[in-house]
């Protein structure tokens, strides 16, 4: 006689979930009785609505969210059901399986906002700032930049023309209204002894003189030299060459690779966790622009234009392509129009990175194509200031150190002549593009007791390296 074999049912969702609350898996102060009494509630609409429990889909999770938001009193309260929901659904189905429900809460709870001001329109902001007297010539000047009239006298950036407007608006409030209408040799010098009494650095100094000179003698009196001013501004500027790079306590030079293996971890962490909500997808993200930081040294404006199948290209063999435009370069504005910069590099585990990142993490955000989502706008990409600001914010909390997106090319620099005393200048003036060596050079940090990490050094040698950019294959066309 045939015995009968016994069969075991499958775990339910609410065994799963108390499997996962045992093992400590939920995140730090989510209460196991919150996240039983959301399932619950899950559990009960998809009775009352004659749906399958165990069928999670983003649109019946949206329609979930609709009913918490029309029976719960409070939106806050209805949310935090919903936002407990999520992580309980993380853990009864997986974390892959209910990423998108961060999705549909971000859609429910964000809001409209307005566009991030572009370029040309900090820019005019900035020239609305000067002295009545000054607006005219500027505002002319911009527009003529901003369509790169041809026969225009001068052709400025929308950059250079903010910074100039900014300093001139500090000149002014520092001079006066009588004493700032023509520059002076003693206004200037007075002016800058301001700026070293408030904290400014020797460069910084030098940047405001030249800055407030330029916009004199080249828009406000085109043709007028003034040499006193100069004359100052000169000595500024040779003093800041002297000057050792200024840093704070909290700013420092360190190896790139150490900035780059930094981002990876934070991308595999982000990766492992148990539950992926849209703090797991920043941390993925911030991760990733530490670590394309360092293998692709940028500056934030370039990389704030990074768009998959746009700007970015994921090849076959671990191959990325990166086409970006003239108009997202630091040039002279009338090259703003010219080829852009185009690089390839092989790299397996950033390409690796870009792929989880397209197809788990960024939809968790939006449905756009930018590389680097806002954590707070649906609707527009991180901006080169906020990408900045994201940047010195991680590198402080992960490293120590807060570093610019800008001083990760110093990082470079700093690698690559420290691992290759000989050749490195050269090949450090390659990877940053600098036509004059002494440019490269004023990017070298020497630091005292800096002992470089290996791992750009297999790379500029021609080595194999699967974790690292194959820099050789950079362009500029």
């Amino acid at each position: 006689m045939a015995m009968a074999t016994a069969t075991t049912a499958a775990p339910s969702r609410h065994d799963r979930l108390a499997a996962a609350i045992s093992a400590e898996r939920a995140p730090a102060g989510m209460l196991p009785s919150g996240l039983r009494a959301a399932l619950g509630a899950w559990a009960a609409w998809c009775a009352a609505q004659g749906r399958d429990p165990d069928a999670l889909t983003p649109e019946a999770a949206e329609e979930f969210l609709d009913h918490l938001l029309a029976v719960v009193a409070n939106p806050r309260s209805a949310y935090a059901i919903f936002a407990a929901f999520q992580v309980a659904a993380s853990l009864a189905w997986g974390a892959p399986a209910a990423a998108p429900l961060a999705a549909v809460l971000r859609v429910s709870r964000m809001t409209t906002k307005a566009p991030p001001a572009g370029r040309w329109g900090r820019a005019a902001t900035a020239v609305a700032a000067l002295r009545a007297e000054w607006r005219g010539s500027f505002q002319a000047l911009l527009a003529a930049s901003r369509t790169r009239a041809r026969g225009a006298p001068v052709i400025w950036s929308a950059a250079r023309i903010a910074s100039v407007a900014r300093a001139l608006s500090l000149y002014h409030v520092a001079a006066g209204s009588a004493a700032s209408a023509t520059p002076t040799a003693g206004a200037f010098t007075a002016w800058a002894e301001a700026l070293k009494a408030s904290g400014a650095a020797p460069m910084s100094i030098a940047a405001y003189l030249e800055r407030a000179l330029a916009g004199f003698e080249t828009v406000l009196t085109p043709g007028v030299v003034y040499d006193g001013p100069a004359a100052v501004a000169n000595r500024w500027d040779a003093h800041a060459m002297r000057e050792p790079r200024r840093g704070s306590p909290t700013t420092r030079t360190m190896p790139a690779s150490r900035v780059y293996d930094t981002g990876i971890a934070m991308m595999t962490e982000a990766e492992a966790a148990p539950v992926r909500r849209i703090s797991e997808a920043t941390l993925y993200r911030d991760g990733l622009l530490l670590a394309l930081a360092a293998a692709l040294p940028e500056r934030a404006r370039a990389l704030s234009a990074l768009a998959f199948e746009a700007t970015l290209y994921l090849e076959a063999d671990g191959f990325i392509r990166f086409a970006i435009p003239a108009e997202a370069l630091k040039r002279v504005e009338r090259r703003k129009a010219g080829p852009g910069f185009h690089a390839r590099i092989m790299n397996l585990r950033l390409h690796r990175a870009l792929t989880v990142w397209r197809r788990d993490f960024r939809p968790m955000f939006d449905d756009g194509a930018w590389l680097f989502a806002s954590r707070i706008n649906r609707d527009h990409s991180l901006t080169e200031g906020s990408l900045g600001e994201v940047f010195r914010r991680v590198t402080l909390a992960k490293l120590g150190c807060r570093i610019s997106v800008h001083d990760i090319r110093g990082c470079v620099a700093t690698e690559i002549i420290e691992t290759n005393p000989s050749t490195g200048p050269a090949q450090a003036a390659a990877v940053l593009r600098h036509r004059d060596r002494r440019v490269t050079h004023a990017f070298y940090d020497h630091a005292e007791g800096l002992v470089a990490c290996t791992g750009w050094d297999a790379v500029l040698s021609g080595g194999a390296s699967g974790d690292r950019p194959d820099l050789d294959l950079l362009s500029d066309t």
